[in-house]
């Protein structure tokens, strides 16, 4: 049992050094300028060939929409993908999708709609104080008396803007 482990453990770690000197070689012809960064544009360029795509679908990655999974492998955002963002994007994103990578997304989705879900809630409530305050002022407008509401709005301003003038005085001296 001890030698099946070890040799299905070898087996394993001689496929996976072998995916990734394919990987690194396919990074290498498409690094047309010799940066060791990989642009779009060199990226693009490098699928139009098709024995070049078929190699890269051979390698279990997607290419049907090149620009979404260069977007993935640009890990930084930077518009170009270096060797080791190459290698660790395609080891991840090769073969399909497995159960735990669909549940990471879904928790994540989860916790971004409660965030969104509690911001809403905010901006409704400062939307019903700003409708508040405007109809009070609205209301003040057409009776010519102040509000209440703005008459401390007006209140607190006023104090504001005397301990700002006080500073400033004070500052000046």
């Amino acid at each position: 049992a001890a030698k099946d482990r070890e040799h299905i453990v070898k087996f394993e770690l001689d496929r996976m050094r072998s995916y990734i000197r394919k990987i690194r070689t396919f990074f290498k012809e498409a690094d047309c300028d010799n940066s060791g960064t990989l642009s779009w544009e060199e990226f693009k360029a490098h699928l139009k060939n098709k024995k070049v795509k078929a190699y890269f679908q051979a390698l279990e990655l997607d290419v049907s929409q090149a620009h979404v999974l260069f977007n993935l492998l640009d890990s930084d955002n930077s518009n170009s993908v270096t060797l080791d963002e190459f290698l660790e994007g395609c080891l991840r994103l090769k073969g399909s999708a497995r159960s735990i990578d669909i549940n990471m997304l879904l928790y994540s989705a989860k916790q971004n709609f409660s965030e969104i879900k509690d911001f809403i809630t905010q901006t409704q409530r400062d939307i019903a104080e700003l409708r508040t305050t405007a109809a009070a002022a609205a209301a003040t407008a057409t009776s010519g008396r102040r509000s209440p509401v703005l008459v401390h709005r007006h209140h607190r301003h006023d104090r504001h803007r005397q301990h700002k003038a006080s500073q400033s005085h004070v500052d000046h001296q």
